[in-house]
């Protein structure tokens, strides 16, 4: 928030930009690997038929979206940190 505000980052180390850099790539990673585990077992889990009680497996599975959406969203502002920590690197080296 402070880069996006300021237009100049909080600490202006070099090691610093590096660590950023491959903190949101890793970060980045998890959340697309969650993101995309979650929304596959949900669709997975809604085609088995089940023998007991159907409508409530399928309402919970319904729910379970929600979580998805979320890992979404913060996967697309993690590569927006992400392509923005590329830029900061690559505007101290030149």
């Amino acid at each position: 928030m402070y880069f996006l505000i300021r237009k100049k980052p909080l600490i202006n180390h070099k090691v610093f930009r590096h660590i950023e850099l491959y903190g949101d790539k890793i970060i980045f990673g998890i959340l697309a690997t969650g993101a995309g585990t979650a929304l596959g077992a949900t669709m997975d889990l809604k085609k088995i038929v089940y023998n007991d009680d159907n409508s409530k497996y399928h309402d919970f599975l319904n729910l379970m979206y929600i979580p998805a959406a979320f890992l979404w969203a913060g996967l697309v502002s993690s590569g927006i940190s992400s392509t923005l920590s590329s830029l900061s690197l690559h505007k101290s080296e030149s």
